[in-house]
C-alpha cells in the first residue's frame, strides 16, 4: 500500500482502511500467511535467547555480578555469527555459530583448545572475564573457529594492483640502529610530537629516524658562521644550537665565542673547547627539559653532499665530477679529452 502513495498516521489506520475497502475476510487473508512465516521464527529466536539468559544468570548470587556484564554481549555475539551464517559457507557447511559450542569456541579459542569444555558457558565466560578477552566478534575469529573444527575457510579474492606495482613507502618510521639510547630519544620525541603543536619536534624526531650519511657533522666554525656574523648576532643571541647528529672540531677556527649547543654527540675537542669557552654542550634528552617545544632554538645540519663519495657521482663531460683514478700524474686521466695535443680537449 505504501508504493501506491498511501501514508498512515499508525497500524489502526491501515487496519480500519484494509476493512472498509476489502472486509473482515481480507484482512484475515493478509494476516495468516505472515503470522505463519514470521512467528515460528520469533518464537524460537526468543525461547533460545530466554533460556541462554535464564542458564547464565542463575548460576549463583557470587557470579551474578560478573555475569551479568557478559550475558547481552554473548546474546549480541550469537546475533552476529546468525547473519554470518548466512554469508559464509565452508564446503557446504555453515561456519558461524549455529549453537553454543561455536560461540565459546570463538569466544575464547586458545582455553577450548588446552581443555576447556565449549559447552559450559559460565566456565568461558569467567575465564573471559579474567584474562580480559574481547568478546567483539570478528572475521578472525570465525575463520580460526573453522580451522579449529577442520575447516577449508575460502581465502579471499587474489590480484595484482598494477598502480602500486612495486611501490612502496620509502620513508622510515623508525630508525634502522639499535641502538638503545638512539631509541630512547625516539621515543622521547615521538611523544613530544604527538602532544605538542610544535614543528621542531617534528623535525627532530625525523632526523632521528635517518641514516648517518643523512647525518652530517656539523663543525664548529659552520655554528659560529650561523651565528656569528652581524646580521644574525642580535637575532640568534641567547639561542641554542641544534644538532641531530655529530658535532666536531675545527682547528683552522682560533677563537670560540660563549654558546650553548644540543647535539647527539660531540667530539672530545669540541667538547673541551665550547665548554672552555664559557659555553654548555647539552644532550636532546636535556635540550627537551629545557625547551619542551623547541622555542628559542636554531636547528642547524651539516653538508650532505661534501662525502667524498658524492664527488664521484654523476660523472660525465663538463660535470666537473671527479673520476677514479689509478694515480694521480701526466699519464693518468690526462690524455684522449684531457690535452689538445692528444685528440681533442674538453
Amino acid at each position: 500500500m505504501s508504493g501506491l502513495g498511501y501514508q498512515y498516521a499508525s497500524v489502526w489506520d491501515a487496519v480500519k482502511l484494509i476493512v472498509t475497502q476489502e472486509g473482515v475476510r481480507g484482512l484475515y487473508k493478509g494476516i495468516v500467511p505472515n503470522l505463519l512465516k514470521v512467528a515460528p521464527s520469533m518464537a524460537s529466536s526468543w525461547l533460545s535467547y530466554e533460556l541462554t539468559r535464564d542458564f547464565l544468570v542463575g548460576l549463583g548470587d557470587e557470579d551474578i555480578r560478573e555475569i551479568s556484564k557478559i550475558g547481552p554481549n554473548l546474546a549480541r555475539r550469537a546475533r552476529y555469527l546468525r547473519q554470518q551464517q548466512r554469508q559464509l559457507s565452508i564446503s557446504g557447511l555453515a561456519c558461524s555459530g549455529r549453537s553454543w559450542h561455536n560461540a565459546a569456541l570463538g569466544l575464547c579459542p586458545k582455553r577450548a583448545s588446552v581443555g576447556l569444555r565449549p559447552h559450559t558457558p559460565s566456565a568461558a565466560a569467567k575465564y573471559s572475564t579474567r584474562k580480559n578477552i574481547s568478546l567483539s566478534s570478528n572475521l578472525a575469529s570465525v575463520q580460526k573457529l573453522a580451522f579449529d573444527n577442520g575447516y577449508p575457510f575460502p581465502a579471499a579474492a587474489m590480484g595484482i594492483d598494477l598502480d602500486r606495482h612495486h611501490v612502496r613507502n620509502s620513508h622510515r618510521k623508525a630508525p634502522k640502529s639499535e641502538n638503545v639510547y638512539l631509541l630512547l630519544l625516539v621515543k622521547l620525541y615521538r611523544f613530544l610530537a604527538r602532544r605538542t603543536d610544535s614543528n621542531f619536534n617534528k623535525v627532530v624526531l625525523r632526523r632521528l629516524f635517518m641514516s648517518r650519511i643523512n647525518r652530517p657533522p656539523v663543525s664548529l666554525s659552520r655554528i659560529v658562521a650561523a651565528i656569528g656574523t652581524k646580521e644574525t648576532a642580535e637575532a640568534n643571541k641567547g639561542k641554542t644550537i641544534v644538532v641531530v647528529g655529530t658535532v666536531t672540531d675545527d682547528n683552522r677556527l682560533l677563537n670560540i665565542p660563549k654558546m650553548s649547543v644540543a647535539a647527539l654527540r660531540f667530539t672530545a675537542t669540541a667538547r673541551a673547547r665550547i665548554e672552555k669557552a664559557g659555553g654548555e654542550t647539552l644532550t636532546l634528552d636535556q635540550l627537551a627539559l629545557r625547551a619542551p617545544t623547541g622555542a628559542n632554538t636554531l636547528l642547524l645540519r651539516g653538508p650532505k653532499n661534501s662525502r667524498e663519495a658524492v664527488k664521484h657521482f654523476g660523472f660525465g663531460p663538463h660535470s666537473g665530477k671527479k673520476p677514479y683514478v689509478e694515480s694521480k700524474g701526466r699519464k693518468f686521466e690526462r690524455a684522449r679529452g684531457r690535452r689538445r695535443s692528444r685528440g681533442f680537449k674538453v
